[in-house]
């Protein structure tokens, strides 16, 4: 038997109770009737017109893909009763607000992917009930405890931009950061152990990933990545975690690799000499190609970093030997071109501190 609300929606009566099958209207609010128990599979999907939907007490089931592609939708009140969303429940709607309740226990694969692609995403806020047993909140992070005591992070909605996942969290979901505020910084403890790999699709990416290690590695006990902010990075995210544990060696390749093929010089040439003064994990490979690089555009790396009024960078191409006592002249040359005269200034300070001379520099 079926059964219509004077709404657009359409029922399927059963001994349990409702279960709504179909909105057939292009409303833009719907209030779900009472006895409902279920919202059957794309009951909703995909509806252009519906923003708000009210849930009644009793519900206890969201169907597969019963939202999906509802990108108009924003509000959507939660009832007690709700026990599971099903798989791509919510899938590229415009969700934004999320309550889980106490009585929550399943969550499907991609239900939560909010917004219009996978490189940006709607839902921003989510409470989940103190009672809950089966997900809690921390960090910005949605969380899914499992029966091994340990938990996996479903989902980042926060607003900070600085993420510490928790330490009994062990894998990090498929897109688990694709919604909140760009992040600034990533912390992963030691015990992480999976990654999935489209984890990161966040447009904004990730400036600094720090992971803690289980031995010390040029005098640290941990590793810190700085994100590329190309998209060659990001595939190779998966390659990390193998073998049950975090492999920090493979996550600096995968880092170095994307490093050497970035568009920006500036920003490739920094992190080349970042690499090369604490070389973690630097491969043969990798300090040859940094090596090569830098050597063959010394001179236009440093009037890139004279127009930036990068100083440090002259302070690590000396250290690192790549500016010497042969070279200097031909570098303050170059620079002093630009006409800066506080970067000129800087390079002959440099200059008599780290090869001596005399104290004014009348090659200029």
């Amino acid at each position: 038997y079926l059964k219509e609300d004077g709404q657009g929606g359409l029922y399927r009566i059963t001994n349990k109770g409702l279960v709504l099958i179909s909105m057939l209207s292009a409303a833009t609010e719907h209030r779900v009737l009472e006895e409902t128990v279920e919202i059957a599979p794309n009951a909703y999907s995909p509806s252009s017109s519906v923003e708000s939907v009210v849930l009644p007490e009793g519900l206890r089931r969201i169907g597969k893909r019963a939202f999906s592609r509802c990108r108009a939708l924003r509000h959507v009140l939660f009832p007690e009763s709700l026990e599971s969303i099903d798989d791509e429940a919510f899938y590229l709607s415009g969700l934004e607000e999320l309550y889980l309740p106490a009585r929550f226990s399943h969550l499907g694969v991609r239900a939560l992917v909010t917004g219009d692609s996978h490189m940006s995403a709607t839902l921003r806020s989510v409470r989940v009930h103190p009672a809950c047993r089966k997900f809690y909140t921390a960090s910005g992070l949605l969380c899914e405890r499992t029966a091994n005591g340990t938990s996996f992070v479903v989902l980042y909605f926060g607003t900070n931009p600085h993420v510490t996942v928790p330490p009994e969290a062990m894998r990090i979901g498929p897109y688990a950061f694709v919604a909140g505020e760009p992040i600034r910084t990533l912390h992963l403890h030691k015990g992480m152990r999976t990654l999935h790999p489209h984890s990161f699709t966040n447009k904004h990416g990730i400036d600094l990933m720090r992971l803690d290690l289980d031995e010390e590695e040029c005098g640290r006990d941990y590793l810190e990545i700085r994100y590329p902010p190309d998209s060659f990075f990001r595939p190779n995210l998966a390659e990390v975690f193998i073998n049950g544990k975090v492999d920090a060696r493979t996550l600096c390749e995968c880092s170095d690799r994307a490093t050497f093929f970035m568009r920006d010089t500036f920003g490739r040439t920094q992190r080349m000499l970042d690499r090369l003064s604490c070389p973690q994990f630097l491969s043969d490979s990798a300090r040859k190609n940094f090596t090569e690089s830098l050597t063959r555009n010394l001179a236009d790396t440093c009037v890139v970093f004279a127009r930036r009024g990068y100083l440090t960078g002259f302070d690590q191409l000396v250290k690192l030997g790549f500016i010497g006592a042969d070279n200097f002249s031909d570098i303050v040359d170059r620079v002093s071109a630009l006409s800066d005269a506080a970067v000129t200034g800087y390079l002959l300070t440099l200059k008599r501190r780290c090869f001596g001379g005399r104290r004014l520099d009348f090659s200029l």
